[in-house]
């Protein structure tokens, strides 16, 4: 994939940069298939939202071919999500096409990094993320950087942030979250740097 100019929020050299035709494999009778398993899953009603459905399929044939950075792509993902095309579960029709381009994109990331980034891309297509948010969290699980005693750290959420006290063999890593006097153990992509 070749790199471009950070998208805006993110860090120059940002994975979110990569320009590729990340919605090649899903032509728009793909999308509609995921929505019919969704539902089917779910049991709710499948079916085109008549006020939104001809609309959304033919941005999506438009977008579809072509190539764009990932940001964009997901960017395109949360849109028609929240354009609601489908009667039912459009939400997690598109986060589940962004799991599956995440999946593509990050598939040399360690399977632990790369299962929290996917969730953290679903979640932002869903709607239950916002922009800024993701972006912290595709760097910051993307740099896969060593997290040292005297890091400070912060949950993907950004709910609890501390210091690291020690990076165990295994991986693991011991934090203090502020204002607490008890220690966790955590696995070390469920932290991201604060500050860097």
């Amino acid at each position: 994939m070749d790199p471009r100019p950070a998208p805006p929020g993110s860090r120059p050299g940002s994975p979110l940069g990569w320009i590729g035709r990340h919605l090649q494999a899903h032509d728009w009778e793909a999308v509609v298939r995921c929505n019919r398993l969704t539902c089917e899953r779910v049991r709710a009603l499948h079916g085109p939202n008549p006020e939104s459905h001809a609309e959304v399929a033919l941005a999506w044939s438009l977008t579809q071919a072509g190539e764009q950075a990932l940001a964009d792509t997901l960017d395109f993902l949360w849109t028609c999500q929240n354009r609601d095309p489908f009667l039912f579960e459009s939400a997690e029709t598109f986060a589940e096409l962004g799991r599956q381009v995440a999946h593509e994109v990050f598939r040399d990331l360690a399977a632990p990094r790369r299962k929290a980034l996917v969730l953290g891309v679903a979640d932002y297509v869903a709607g239950g993320l916002e922009r800024d948010v993701m972006i912290e969290i595709v760097e910051g699980l993307w740099t896969a950087a060593e997290l040292r005693p005297g890091t400070r750290v912060k949950t993907l959420r950004g709910a609890t942030v501390g210091v690291v006290l020690r990076q165990f063999p295994d991986g693991r890593v011991l934090w203090r979250p502020k204002g607490s006097g008890a220690d966790l153990v955590t696995q070390p992509e469920s932290l991201l740097r604060v500050g860097g």
